[in-house]
């Protein structure tokens, strides 16, 4: 059976991007309420729910919770924002 939760951060956790292009996908299935590559977002009732690949749903009741989670999307980092991060460290150093 399949779970629901509105707690952003925890199915974040659950279903975090593995790299840029998996974070690009998560914000663009919610931005479109489409299948994009591992996320799937569907309206029901006027609500949103994501799905990933935990058996958990992101259930956004408003529009609200929905620009919520698309900045908390954004703001978090992945695997590839991380290297090119150390990547600018390494060019300068006291950047």
């Amino acid at each position: 059976m399949t779970k629901v939760t509105t707690d952003n951060e925890h199915w974040y956790e659950m279903n975090e991007p593995v790299d840029q292009q998996s974070k690009d996908n998560l914000l663009k299935s919610v931005e479109t309420g489409a299948n994009v590559g591992e996320y799937t977002t569907k309206e029901k009732h006027g609500q949103l729910f994501v799905i990933g690949w935990s058996n958990e749903e992101l259930r956004l009741p408003n529009q609200q919770a929905k620009e919520r989670f698309l900045r908390y999307v954004r703001e978090s980092k992945v695997s590839d924002d991380t290297e090119l991060d150390f990547e600018r460290a390494m060019e300068d150093p006291k950047a």
